[in-house]
């Protein structure tokens, strides 16, 4: 979510990603067959939204502090911020919104001045994660192995003097 006022207008940029924790940004440097851990279109698929607004206001300050306690309320939080005091003041925020929220922090915002343009795009990035908890199922030293994405990318970033086994060892609580 983004806040810009200037002169006495509001410029809002909300964002908010709809998909679970335990999915990261595919890389190209794995070079193990990703397909499995691909989401499919049987799958949930993974949703960008992204909100913006200008709300013409005319306290910024205090259009800003309300905008912060607004976003907070629905358990987001600010993640920059932009802003000048002077005779053209102005205030750009970009604002983390969870899931689900989007619609109602747009709506809370709106209560801050003149809603002078709103829109909501959503843009699917499912081909472009990948589940770090998919089992999938690699050969390694001419043996088939069984483990996750996560473990394999894991594989790949420590030293090679870590046996693979010890990183596809599932740990139990009394082990960590």
């Amino acid at each position: 979510m983004k806040l810009l006022i200037t002169s006495g207008i509001a410029m809002l940029s909300l964002l908010s990603i709809s998909c679970s924790s335990h999915l990261s940004p595919a890389s190209s440097a794995p070079v193990y067959d990703t397909a499995s851990a691909r989401s499919t279109s049987s799958q949930a698929r993974v949703l960008i939204t992204t909100g913006r607004m200008r709300i013409r206001v005319t306290d910024v300050k205090q259009a800003t502090l309300r905008a912060k306690s607004i976003v907070k309320e629905h358990k987001g939080y600010l993640a920059g911020i932009d802003s000048s005091d002077d005779k053209s003041a102005y205030a750009d925020l970009t604002l983390r919104i969870p899931q689900g929220a989007l619609v109602s922090v747009m709506d809370g915002l709106a209560t801050l001045g003149k809603i002078t343009s709103r829109n909501v795009q959503v843009e699917d990035v499912t081909n472009r994660w990948i589940d770090l908890q998919a089992k999938v199922k690699v050969r390694m030293d001419g043996s088939l192995v069984e483990t996750t994405m996560g473990r394999l990318i894991l594989g790949e970033l420590l030293p090679k003097a870590v046996p693979f086994a010890e990183i596809n060892k599932v740990m139990r609580a009394q082990e960590k």
